[in-house]
């Protein structure tokens, strides 16, 4: 059994119409828009469905700071890689827990602390992106060409990166769930959390479950771009069309990737992402204070009470 990443997201939403510009501006493919809501794709064939908040085929949401704002994710389904895994998977969290198939053959479940869940054989496939090439001090990569992101290309996100969940402090049964059962890996052990991996996956993180003692639910998902310019032209891009900047451009020290972190209309936070750690059979998973400044992307992202980093005009109303 493998789950290969992340392959769809399912949002409810209060205001429709911005989140679906929202996604548009990220550069998106819109592949159904209407009354009822849009479905949009990333290049590697993953999707995102907007929906409104109202709409009653939406599993619960799991989350308790709605007053805060009514929009949120209602269900990430992860990508497995065979028909066997799928079946698998279903037989054994049957054992425990409600498990339904719908007429795509999607399993539709929920985690331990109630964050719905589905599972569906993969479609994932992401083009290659183009290496970038850089010239620094007596290491000239790149001679008689002009940069790359000297030319202002449109960006289009190449596929999800990872999710991030506020949960209880503690919480060891989450983190068994997803390792003991779904075969996910710790990768690193910061004090404010868990890091895990897919097991059919070299991310440095698929999944963060980070520990609050004020929130519980979801909190931001990742999208993954080419390099740091195409990650500074699509955050530039989204702030010129009336975004809201949460927290970045900024390098973890954490995974060390490079982001840039943006209020989400459909709910929690937006992060776009390049750079991130892979690891292989020789990764030490470490403990990480949180204090540490460059964990600050992580240790505050998304926590609307902190006046430096204040939510978006549609946060709070």
């Amino acid at each position: 059994m493998s789950i290969m990443g992340i392959e769809s997201y399912t949002y409810g939403v209060k205001d429709l119409d911005a989140s679906i510009r929202f996604h548009q501006d990220l550069g998106l493919e819109v592949l159904h828009e209407g009354d009822r809501g849009a479905d949009f794709q990333l290049l590697d064939g993953a999707r995102v469905m907007i929906r409104p908040a109202d709409d009653e085929s939406l599993p619960p949401a799991n989350i308790n700071w709605l007053h805060m704002n009514h929009s949120t994710l209602h269900e990430v389904v992860w990508a497995v890689d065979t028909k066997a895994s799928l079946d698998a998977l279903g037989a054994e969290l049957s054992t425990d827990r409600k498990v339904e198939t719908d007429g795509e053959g999607v399993l539709h479940t929920v985690d331990p602390l109630g964050n719905g869940m589905g599972f569906a054989i993969s479609t994932l496939d992401a083009p290659q992106a183009d290496q970038p090439q850089f010239n620094t001090v007596k290491n000239l990569g790149r001679i008689d060409r002009r940069a790359k992101g000297a030319q202002r290309n449109r960006t289009h996100p190449y596929r999800f990166s990872h999710m991030v969940y506020w949960v209880p402090n503690p919480s060891p049964g989450a983190v068994d769930f997803y390792t003991q059962r779904l075969g996910f890996r710790i990768t690193d052990l910061p004090s404010a959390g868990t890091f895990m991996q897919c097991d059919g996956c070299t991310d440095h993180h698929n999944l963060f479950l980070q520990r609050s003692d004020d929130f519980i639910g979801f909190q931001h998902v990742s999208y993954e771009v080419a390099d740091f310019d195409e990650l500074m032209m699509l955050g530039t891009l989204m702030e010129n069309q009336g975004w809201k900047t949460n927290v970045g451009p900024l390098r973890h020290n954490i995974g060390s990737s490079l982001s840039w972190y943006m209020w989400n209309p459909a709910g929690g936070v937006m992060e776009i992402l390049c750079d991130l750690d892979q690891t292989g059979n020789d990764w030490e998973v470490r403990e990480f204070d949180g204090s540490d400044p460059s964990f600050y992307g992580h240790a505050w992202v998304a926590r609307p009470e902190h006046e430096h980093i204040k939510p978006a005009q549609w946060i709070g109303d």
